[in-house]
C-alpha cells in the first residue's frame, strides 16, 4: 500500500504516515476543519530507495566532506524513478479532484515526533503544485530531502540511525489562503499558560512560518477569553500563489508575467509561490478582525483539549472559513530557573561527580519517561547546576505539569468521562509490573558490583567499573520518572474527585486515603522502633546512648558489652545501610555513618511508637464512606472509584520503593570512587580519595584517556573544591535571572514573602498545631531536636522520618503534597505546610507559631 486517505486507519500510524501525516491523520479523523489529502506512505519511499546505491557513512566532525558526500547521495536518488506501483496510486488518488486542484506537498519523516523542534524545517515542502506529473516530482524530491545535510547532521547529533529514518509524504489540497499564520495556546515566549499568542499575515502561512517579513501579533488572555494586546505590523510583503490576485497585493505585483527570480517554488508561473508587495491601504491594517482572532484561539485550545498538551497550530483564513493546517506540541520554551521544583530533591551543595551522572541518568529517564507517558519530548534541561546547587526549569515544569487536563468538572462529566478514565488507568497498570520485572535484574548487577574485588585493579580498570555502576544505574532509572509523574496525576484526579463527592471533608479525605503504612520508609521506621525498644528497656544502654556522643560510641566500640542490641544494629545496617543521610554521594550513607543512626535512636527511644492499627482502621473507613456516596449515584463510579483508590496505594508504595531501591546505588558509587581516590592519591593528585567527588566525570575521563596531565586534573579538583565549600556556606537565591549572581549569603529571593506575622504555604497534611520552632538544617541536629517542637527544614527525606515522631508539626520551605514530608506527616497525623517562602530565614529556634495544614498558613505568635 503506498497510499492511504486521512479517513484510513492506517493513516495514524507514525510508522506508515510520519510524524506530520500522521498528526494530520488524527485531527482530520477526529473532525477538525484540515483540508482534505492523503498520504504517500515510507512503504513507497522504502521501495524508491531499494534501486538507489547503498547509504554512504557520512561523518559528522566534517561539514563539508558531509555536505559534499550528501549532495552527491541527493544527485544519484533523484535520478531514480518513483516506483510504478506508486504513481499508479497517485493517478488513481487525484482522479478525485479537479485536474486544475493545487495542491501542497509536504515532507513527513518518521522521526520528527521523536525530536520535533530539532527536524523543524530539516525537509522540503511544496505548495501550489498542480497535475500529476509536478506532483509525482515534488513527492521524490521530498523524499530525497531525507538526506539535506541538515537533516544528516540533525541525525547524527541526536544518535538516530541514518537507516531507521524514512520518509512519508502528505499531498494535501492547497488552501488558497487569504489570511494565514501560526498559533500557539501557550506563550512560548513568557510561558504564560493562559495566554494564546497569534502571529498573521495576508497570504500563505509560510511569510510567518519563515520569519522574514513583518507580521501581526496577538495575545488572547484564555481566562478573561479577551483580547489581551494586538501588535499591528507595517506589512511590507507577503507570500501568495502565482496566479493569485488578492485585493491585498499591491497593483503594481499584479502585474503579468512574474519574473522567473520571484518564483519560489516552480518556474512555471501558472504553480508555485511568489513574494508579493502588500498594498499600502492593507499594510497598517490589522489582518485579522477580533473575531477571527477569537475563532484561532478557540481552534488551538481545541486542539490542546483534544491532545493534553499545549499545541503549535498553523491555520488558513479563506472566504471566512478557518481552516487547520498543522498541529504539533510545544516542546521548546526559555528557560526559567527556580528552586521550586529542585530544592526537595537537592536541599544542599552537590560535588561535581554526583550531578554529572545525576544529570545523565534523570534526561535519559525524562525522554524515556515522557515517552511512555505519550507526552511529547522536551528541549533542553529539566534541571540544571549552577554554582553548585540545583535549579529546576519552572518554564518547562509549566508547561509540563501545569496544564488542567482533568475531563470533569462536576460529577455529570465525571461519569461521562468513565471510559476515558478507564482507558487511561488500564494504560498506568502495567508500569508497575514493568518496574518489578525489571528490579531483579538491577539488583542482580548491583550484587556482582558490591562483590568486585578492585584491591589488584589498574586506573582503567576501575575507571571502567565506574562507567559500569553508571551504566547500570542509568538503566534501573529509566521509568522511575515515570512513576513520579503518574502518581503525581494520580494524586491530582483524586483530590478533585474528593471535591465533587465531599468539597467539606475533601482535604480530611485524601490525608487519609493517601496514607498506607506499606512501605519501605514504613518497614525501616518498624525496625528502628524495634531497636529503640531495646533501648528502652535496658537501662546501661539507654544511659550510655543520652550521656555520650554517637561518634564517640562507634569510634570507641562502647556497644561491644551490649551483645544482643549490636547484632540488631549490625543486621539493620547490613539491610538497610545504603539509605542516604543527603543526597550527594559523597556524604557517608548510614552503613558508613552509623552514628547518624544512633541520634535517630536516642530520639525515638523517649518516643511512644505509633499504632499504626489506628490509622489502617480510619482509612479504611474513609474508603468506605467515599464508596458509598458514589454508588448511590452510580454503580460504574463506584467500582472506577475502588480501582482507581486501589491504583493510589499501589503508586504511593512503588514511589517510595523507587527511592530506596535507587540509594543502593550509593555506596557502590562510593566504593568505585574510593579506589579511583587510591589511585589518584598515589599519583599525587588528590590528598584524601573522596576528593574525587570534585573532579567532573569527563575531566576524569579525559585524565584516564591521556588527554591531560596530573597537574591538570590536580588544578581541577582543588578548584572545584574550593568552589564547592565557599558555595556549601553560602544560601541560593530562589530564582535566577541572566543578570544576578545565583548565591546570597542570607536568604530567597522570593517575590511574594509575607512582611506579617502570616506565612503561607501549600497545605500538606490536614490538622492545626501550636509548638516552638526547632530548624533542622541537617543529619548534624537530628540529635539536638526536642520533642513536641515544630520541625521547620528546606526538605526532608525517608532518612528525617524518624524526628516526625516526635515533632507536632512539619513546614518546610520547599516541596509539595507529594513530597517526603507531606507523605509523611499525613502517615504520622501531624499538621504539615510545605513552600513557604524564606521560612528558614524567618523563623528561628523557640519561636513560637501555629501550624494550619488545612489552609496553608503559618502564624508567628511570639518571636
Amino acid at each position: 500500500m503506498n497510499i492511504l486517505h486521512f479517513s484510513d486507519k492506517d493513516a495514524l500510524k507514525l510508522s506508515l504516515s510520519g510524524g506530520k501525516g500522521a498528526s494530520l491523520a488524527k485531527v482530520f479523523q477526529a473532525g477538525f476543519a484540515v483540508p482534505q489529502g492523503f498520504i504517500i506512505t515510507t512503504r513507497a519511499y522504502e521501495a524508491f530507495l531499494s534501486n538507489a546505491n547503498e547509504i554512504p557513512s557520512f561523518p559528522n566532525n566534517d561539514l563539508a566532506l558531509l555536505e559534499s558526500k550528501a549532495n552527491q547521495y541527493k544527485e544519484h536518488l533523484l535520478t531514480l524513478p518513483l516506483p510504478p506501483s506508486c504513481l499508479k496510486e497517485l493517478e488513481s488518488a487525484l482522479s478525485h479532484f479537479s485536474p486544475h486542484q493545487a495542491f501542497s506537498v509536504r515532507s513527513s519523516s518518521t522521526l520528527e515526533d521523536l525530536n520535533a523542534g530539532a527536524f523543524a524545517g530539516a525537509h522540503d515542502t511544496f505548495l501550489n503544485c498542480v497535475g500529476l506529473e509536478t506532483i509525482a516530482q515534488k513527492i521524490k524530491e521530498c523524499f530525497v530531502s531525507l538526506w539535506h545535510t541538515r537533516a544528516i547532521a540533525y541525525r547524527c547529533e541526536l544518535g538516530f540511525s541514518h537507516k531507521d529514518a524514512l520518509m512519508a509524504v502528505v499531498v494535501q489540497t492547497m488552501v488558497p489562503s487569504q489570511k494565514s499564520g501560526v498559533s500557539f495556546s501557550i506563550n512560548p515566549i513568557t510561558c504564560n499558560l493562559n495566554e494564546v499568542l497569534i502571529n498573521a499575515n495576508y497570504g500563505l502561512g509560510e511569510s510567518v512560518v519563515g520569519g522574514e517579513f513583518d507580521v501581526d501579533e496577538y495575545r488572547f488572555n484564555t481566562l478573561e477569553q479577551k483580547i489581551e494586546s494586538s501588535h499591528i505590523a507595517h506589512k511590507t510583503k507577503g507570500i501568495f500563489p502565482t496566479h493569485c490576485t488578492q485585493d491585498c497585493i499591491a497593483p503594481q505585483d499584479k502585474a503579468s508575467p512574474q519574473s522567473p527570480q520571484d518564483l519560489k517554488d516552480s518556474q512555471d508561473s501558472t504553480q508555485g509561490t511568489r513574494e508579493r508587495h502588500i498594498d499600502s491601504a492593507f499594510a497598517d491594517t490589522a489582518v485579522l478582525s477580533e473575531k477571527e482572532i477569537t475563532q484561532v484561539a478557540s481552534l488551538n485550545l481545541a486542539l490542546q483539549r483534544f491532545y493534553g498538551f499545549p499545541q503549535d497550530i498553523e491555520w488558513a483564513i479563506v472566504d471566512n472559513n478557518l481552516y487547520l493546517l498543522q498541529s504539533r506540541p510545544i516542546t521548546t520554551i526559555p528557560p526559567r530557573w527556580s528552586r521550586d521544583e529542585s530544592a526537595e530533591r537537592y536541599p544542599k551543595a552537590l560535588s561535581p561527580f554526583t550531578w554529572d551522572y545525576v544529570d545523565r541518568a534523570f534526561h535519559i529517564s525524562l525522554d524515556y519517561s515522557f515517552k511512555l507517558l505519550g507526552l511529547p519530548p522536551m528541549q533542553g534541561k529539566w534541571f540544571a547546576m549552577f554554582d553548585n546547587y540545583i535549579y529546576g526549569n519552572q518554564n518547562a515544569v509549566s508547561l509540563y505539569m501545569g496544564q488542567n487536563t482533568l475531563p470533569f468538572t462536576d460529577l455529570d462529566s465525571l461519569i461521562q468521562a468513565l471510559p476515558s478514565l478507564t482507558n487511561k488507568l488500564e494504560s498506568i497498570k502495567a508500569l508497575p509490573k514493568l518496574w518489578h520485572r525489571d528490579l531483579a535484574t538491577y539488583l542482580q548487577e548491583l550484587g556482582a558490583l558490591k562483590a568486585q574485588d578492585l584491591s589488584n585493579a589498574s586506573l582503567q580498570e576501575v575507571w571502567e567499573f565506574i562507567g559500569q555502576i553508571v551504566r547500570v544505574g542509568t538503566e534501573y532509572f529509566k521509568p522511575n520518572i515515570a512513576i513520579s509523574i503518574t502518581q503525581a496525576m494520580l494524586y491530582k484526579i483524586l483530590f478533585a474527585l474528593l471535591k465533587l463527592i465531599d468539597s467539606t471533608n475533601a482535604q480530611s479525605l485524601f490525608t487519609l486515603l493517601t496514607t498506607t503504612d506499606n512501605t519501605k520508609t514504613s518497614l525501616v521506621n518498624d525496625e528502628l522502633f524495634k531497636l529503640a525498644c531495646m533501648i528502652k528497656n535496658n537501662q546501661s544502654l539507654y544511659d550510655l546512648l543520652h550521656s555520650t556522643d554517637s561518634k564517640s560510641i562507634i569510634e570507641q566500640n562502647l556497644l561491644r558489652d551490649f551483645g544482643a542490641f549490636s547484632q540488631s544494629l549490625e543486621t539493620f545496617l547490613h539491610n538497610h545501610g545504603h539509605r542516604e543521610v543527603e543526597f550527594d554521594a559523597y556524604i557517608p550513607t548510614w552503613g558508613e555513618a552509623p552514628n547518624v543512626v544512633l541520634d535517630t535512636l536516642k530520639l525515638l527511644s523517649t518516643s511512644p511508637q505509633p499504632k499504626t492499627s489506628d490509622i489502617v482502621a480510619k482509612k479504611y473507613q474513609a474508603k468506605k464512606q467515599i464508596l458509598s456516596l458514589v454508588g448511590s449515584q452510580s454503580v460504574e463510579l463506584e467500582l472506577f472509584l475502588y480501582e482507581f483508590l486501589e491504583l493510589v496505594e499501589t503508586y504511593t508504595i512503588l514511589d517510595d520503593e523507587e527511592h530506596y531501591q535507587t540509594t543502593r546505588l550509593t555506596p557502590i558509587v562510593r566504593k568505585g570512587v574510593y579506589a579511583l581516590g587510591e589511585r589518584l592519591k598515589a599519583l599525587g593528585i588528590v590528598s584524601e580519595n573522596f576528593d574525587v567527588f570534585f573532579a567532573n566525570i569527563a575531566s576524569l575521563e579525559s585524565f584516564v584517556k591521556g588527554e591531560i596531565s596530573q597537574e591538570q586534573l590536580k588544578s581541577h579538583i582543588i578548584q572545584n573544591k574550593q568552589t564547592y565549600l565557599e558555595n556549601a556556606a553560602k544560601t541560593p537565591k530562589w530564582e535566577l535571572d541572566s543578570t544576578q549572581d545565583c548565591l546570597d549569603s542570607t536568604a530567597d529571593n522570593r517575590s511574594h514573602i509575607e512582611s506579617s506575622d502570616t506565612l503561607q504555604g501549600i497545605p500538606a497534611s490536614a490538622g492545626v498545631a501550636e509548638g516552638e520552632v526547632f530548624i533542622v538544617r541537617g543529619s548534624e541536629d537530628f540529635g539536638k531536636f526536642i520533642p513536641q517542637s515544630i520541625l521547620i527544614a528546606q526538605s526532608t527525606n525517608p532518612a528525617w522520618t524518624p524526628l516526625f515522631y516526635n515533632a507536632k508539626a512539619v513546614v518546610t520551605q520547599s516541596g509539595g503534597a507529594l513530597s517526603h514530608g507531606a507523605v509523611t506527616a499525613r502517615e504520622m497525623k501531624i499538621p504539615a505546610v510545605m513552600a513557604v517562602p524564606n521560612v528558614m530565614q524567618i523563623l528561628k529556634n523557640g519561636d513560637r507559631i501555629r501550624v494550619n495544614g488545612n489552609n496553608g498558613k503559618v502564624e508567628i505568635l511570639i518571636r
